[in-house]
């Protein structure tokens, strides 16, 4: 009776087991630190990944966890295709009035959203990302450039040099003409 009980509860483990959904091949790529001006806005963009052998689409929610006085998602759910990517831009607007050298952390709680699967369980599998983001001064900009003035323009020479090489070209080939018409005149 003891071995049947075990056995039984074996069998419930392993056909649990066996029923349960687990996505394995959702990731996400890290961003690397960001600098910003004062003023500034600028959009990066974190990868989510569903690779390593997915056979399904994955439904995946974005929630900003920390840096949202700079920080905005436009969306917060994700279709990541089987196999494929999408990219998630994060708006980050640095206020006028931030101190150089100052710094902010975003960070960013990802999860999939378990869709119901029939006869078994779904389980979703959450990751979270931060970056830091650092206030730079802004750089001078270079004074523009001056513009070359413009020279007069100046007149061409080379007008009554071309003039002389042609007549004294033509003068002898003229020389040359009369020359052969004199000699096979002689023969």
């Amino acid at each position: 009776m003891k071995t049947t009980k075990i056995i039984l509860a074996i069998s419930m483990i392993l056909i649990s087991l066996i029923s349960i959904s687990i996505v394995n091949a959702f990731g996400i790529v890290d961003i690397a630190g960001v600098t910003m001006y004062p003023g500034e806005t600028k959009i990066v963009n974190f990868n989510i990944q569903n690779r390593a052998g997915a056979t399904d689409d994955v439904l995946v929610r974005v929630e900003l966890v920390l840096g949202q006085e700079v920080a905005s998602l436009e969306e917060i759910d994700y279709v990541v295709p089987a196999g494929g990517e999408v990219n998630v831009p994060i708006t980050i607007a640095i206020p006028e009035n931030a101190p150089i050298g100052s710094s902010y952390i975003i960070s960013t709680k990802t999860r999939t959203i378990a869709a119901g699967t029939p006869g078994g369980v779904g389980i979703g599998i959450g990751m979270s990302s931060s970056f830091g983001v650092v206030v730079l001064t802004k750089p001078a900009q270079p004074a523009p450039a001056e513009q070359p003035t413009e020279l007069p323009e100046e007149k061409s020479n080379m007008i009554p040099v071309v003039m002389a090489i042609a007549i004294i070209v033509a003068i002898f080939l003229i020389a040359v003409i009369l020359k052969k018409r004199k000699n096979s005149r002689k023969k």
